[in-house]
């Protein structure tokens, strides 16, 4: 009776242990936030698809695998395989689309993965070639989304000096949002007066193994109350095309404030959509 007594006792135990180690993973999984860092979507050729040694007169698969790390899901994704001397080889199709893909979340913490193929075929090397190497292109296009949220300290009157709220932060420093496309600074200026102004500038930055070809602004707001913004040197107020010499974007925001009030912290957040191009370079060998 006693060792049944001591067995159940443990048994009680293990289980109150179990679901106590469950309740701190729940609350680590909830806590964590996947909109930080550069993470993008990973584009590779699985092992050994294609082969290192292919011969001629034969059949082979591209398997390509898309691994989406951003917290955003992807869309409208197109892969591509370029560059390949047809004399050797040929690949079928060249060009193929791809399915929407979540992002990472605490629905989905992995994100989605996909595996897209390609046939590939092999032909004759010329008379007298021990081998022949090439390269060729792996283009991955896609779209998705970006979102900046940060709280921020107003203060419509600068010259308070007895002010004892929150202290204005003239720059602010990013890490990243789980994007490639990343906001890496803000700066606010307020300008006082009868109706004083206050202005953020978003400094947005590539900072992806890709290149981000184009960025829409979709919205923002500074303490839920939407707040009118537009890209600086750009035709389009709300879209900018990227350039190779184009190290950083910015978007200038800017709202009238009531006067006379005292510093408060409130949020503000902005919403990007853009494109994005992945090119990585591979080879294939063909021998006798």
């Amino acid at each position: 009776m006693n060792k049944l007594i001591l067995c159940g006792a443990c048994l009680v135990c293990v289980m109150l242990i179990l679901v106590g180690c469950g309740s701190s993973v729940g609350e680590k999984a909830t806590q964590y936030n996947f909109k930080q860092g550069t993470p993008e979507l990973n584009v590779q050729l699985f092992d050994n698809a294609p082969p290192e040694k292919i011969y001629p007169k034969s059949s082979f698969k591209f398997i390509v695998e898309l691994d989406n790390q951003a917290a955003y899901d992807v869309s409208n994704g197109k892969l591509s395989i370029i560059g390949l001397d047809t004399t050797y080889f040929t690949v079928s199709p060249k060009e193929q689309t791809f399915e929407p893909l979540l992002g990472r979340s605490l629905t989905s913490p992995a994100g989605d993965k996909i595996f897209v193929e390609f046939d590939g075929e092999s032909h004759n090397l010329f008379h007298g070639s021990e081998q022949y190497s090439g390269n060729f292109i792996l283009k991955a296009e896609y779209a998705s989304t970006m979102e900046f949220v940060d709280t921020v300290c107003i203060n419509p009157n600068l010259y308070d000096v007895y002010d004892a709220g929150c202290a204005v932060e003239e720059t602010k420093s990013y890490s990243g949002q789980g994007a490639p496309l990343t906001v890496t600074r803000v700066e606010e200026i307020i300008t006082p007066g009868s109706f004083p102004e206050i202005e953020f500038r978003l400094f947005l930055s590539n900072s992806g193994q890709g290149n981000v070809k184009d960025v829409t602004f979709m919205n923002a707001e500074l303490g839920g109350k939407r707040i009118e913004c537009q890209f600086q040197g750009s035709v389009d107020t709300r879209k900018f095309t990227l350039k190779e010499t184009d190290s950083e974007i910015v978007l200038i925001c800017k709202k009238q404030i009531m006067e006379n009030l005292d510093s408060y912290m409130t949020t503000l957040s902005a919403d990007f959509a853009f494109t994005y191009e992945s090119v990585d370079q591979h080879s294939l060998t063909l021998v006798k």
